[in-house]
């Protein structure tokens, strides 16, 4: 994940693993933080990391054969919504 800043507005980008692109029906996250304040972009990031790190453990899951492959689907998918 990556905190970016475009035309003095902070975003969100991740790009979204090869993996799990059509499960996600999208190829990165982008989400602008609607701030010029690095701090406070900062701030607004938390739910996205939480979000990502999320992805990633479930991601870790399935890979530790821990997840079937509906229960990871039904994961991701309840997490993007």
């Amino acid at each position: 994940m990556l905190l970016t800043r475009r035309n003095q507005t902070y975003y969100v980008r991740w790009q979204i693993p090869a993996d799990i692109r059509t499960i996600l029906n999208q190829g990165e996250l982008i989400i602008s933080l609607k701030t010029k304040d690095r701090a406070l972009a900062v701030q607004r990031s938390v739910p996205y990391i939480q979000l990502i790190s999320k992805i990633k453990a479930a991601r870790a899951a399935y890979r530790m054969k821990e997840l079937t492959v509906d229960s990871y689907e039904e994961i991701l998918r309840s997490l993007w919504d």
